[in-house]
């Protein structure tokens, strides 16, 4: 039985998820990991496979973009907030507490309970826990009981996985649309969540225009060279090559990764180094 992704991009670095169970979407196993780590079902001790055999799966990404020490944190508190089946202190399916792997040790009640609160009380559940449980209204018309509700409509409404994380990134002025709607936590003065929702708006255009001022050659009439001597007359034609040829999944990320290639921010773009042919001509 295959894993279902609740989520259509690639986690980037390291990151925390959670196994839900299909059949009731309640949390049974809570994981770290990187690349494709968290759908794969390789690797799982038996009460995972027993669970999931006879409910399903489905992965939901926490939290992304970690180093592995935060990595290794966040897994340790949501275990402790979840409880393991095995120490009968929760729900999940894991042997371990995450982390370190098995402690090997048996934990006294006094202990357990320590744990508990302490991951009750850490910033990373507390956010979680909240998202799962706080109300949410879409474009000012429609209220979810939570932000997981709301996912689940609209996956059925566009026919695609949906990971609640997009949807809560709206509500937490983190993003301002999401595939063109507006989410809204309802105890948000509306007013105000409108307020920073248009100086977000504001923000995120100016750092794009920081950004073309910083990088003049954005312009579709600006030639440029990959370092195999692949010449290119924009960037937006490279990056229809990548995509072609399957080296990026869409058109905006491989203009983007190009384009932090041409501004030096990073070293390579999808193996090669790129440079704008008329800063070669002129160095030459």
């Amino acid at each position: 039985m295959e894993i279902i992704k609740q989520f259509d991009y690639e986690p980037q670095n390291f990151y925390v998820y959670v196994h839900r169970r299909k059949t009731d979407n309640n949390v049974f196993y809570v994981g770290k990991g990187n690349d494709r780590r968290g759908w794969q079902r390789s690797g799982r001790n038996k009460l995972w496979h027993t669970i999931a055999n006879k409910h399903g799966v489905v992965c939901e990404i926490v939290k992304d973009n970690l180093d592995e020490d935060l990595s290794f944190d966040l897994e340790r508190e949501l275990i402790s907030f979840y409880g393991r089946l095995d120490l009968r202190t929760g729900c999940l399916a894991n042997f371990t507490d995450g982390g370190e792997g098995r402690s090997g040790s048996v934990l006294s009640k006094e202990s357990i309970a320590k744990q508990k609160e302490s991951a009750k009380n850490s910033a990373a559940c507390k956010q979680y826990a909240l998202s799962m449980s706080r109300k949410i209204i879409m474009d000012e018309s429609i209220c979810f009981l939570s932000g997981h509700d709301c996912s689940k409509y609209v996956a059925d409404l566009y026919g695609k996985n949906v990971q609640s994380n997009h949807i809560n990134r709206v509500a937490n002025l983190k993003a301002y649309t999401y595939l063109g709607h507006v989410f809204r936590w309802v105890d948000f003065d509306q007013e105000e969540f409108y307020r920073k929702q248009s100086e977000l708006r504001n923000a995120k255009k100016q750092e794009k225009i920081r950004k073309m001022k910083s990088c003049p050659y954005e312009s579709r009439k600006r030639k440029v060279i990959r370092s195999d001597g692949m010449i290119f007359n924009s960037v937006l034609e490279a990056s229809n090559f990548c995509v072609e040829n399957h080296k990026a999944k869409n058109m905006k990320s491989a203009k983007s990764t190009i384009n932090a290639a041409l501004r030096g921010e990073t070293i390579s773009a999808f193996g090669y180094q790129w440079k704008v042919l008329e800063q070669c001509q002129h160095q030459s």
